[in-house]
């Protein structure tokens, strides 16, 4: 019980750290804040201990990616560098992703295996496609993240970076669904 309150809780904080960031950056240097998201990442890696390896190896690109600037905004003291972090996060998930267009199968088709473990050619084909769309996605998001982090002011920043991509999500993720539904019903007919 007491884990599972620890992932709710550190999850909560990952999804709200550019309001974290924002509010620390207020009160605090970016070392403390850097130190603070450090703090966090480490209590993450404390409560995913227990995880298969399969699953760390899933978290383990988001991980690095958030540990790399949150290190340097502690070494160097830089709000700069931690306002990059949804910059650093986009790419890692562009390549992680993006890689799997490579390799196969694709990023969307693992996750649809979860659901559905028999897959035809077409379902295969359609998932890439999303994964595509995904890779687009991460690639628009963390140019207009980089364009906040260096040409706007930290609110505007946070009001892209902690609400307009976390919608933009919500609308990708709302309309593949719909979409996926209208593929299937069409399928049932």
């Amino acid at each position: 019980m007491a884990n599972r309150i620890l992932h709710i809780v550190l999850a909560s904080l990952f999804v709200a750290y550019p309001f974290l960031i924002y509010l620390g950056l207020t009160q605090f240097s970016p070392s403390i804040v850097s130190a603070f998201i450090l703090t966090m990442l480490g209590a993450r890696l404390f409560a995913t201990r227990k995880m298969s390896l399969k699953k760390l190896k899933a978290l383990l690109p988001l991980s690095v990616a958030a540990t790399i600037p949150a290190l340097f905004s502690l070494i160097f003291n830089s709000a700069q560098v931690l306002l990059l972090m949804p910059t650093v996060v986009n790419a890692t998930l562009f390549c992680t992703f993006g890689w799997t267009l490579l390799k196969g199968p694709s990023m969307i088709a693992r996750f649809a295996a979860i659901s559905e473990p028999v897959m035809t050619d077409r379902i295969h084909q359609y998932c890439r496609k999303v994964t595509v769309v995904w890779c687009l996605f991460f690639i628009v998001n963390g140019t207009i993240a980089t364009y906040t982090a260096f040409c706007t002011s930290k609110e505007y920043w946070t009001l892209y970076n902690g609400l307009i991509s976390y919608i933009l999500i919500g609308v990708l993720l709302g309309t593949e669904f719909l979409i996926r539904q209208t593929i299937k019903k069409k399928k049932a007919n």
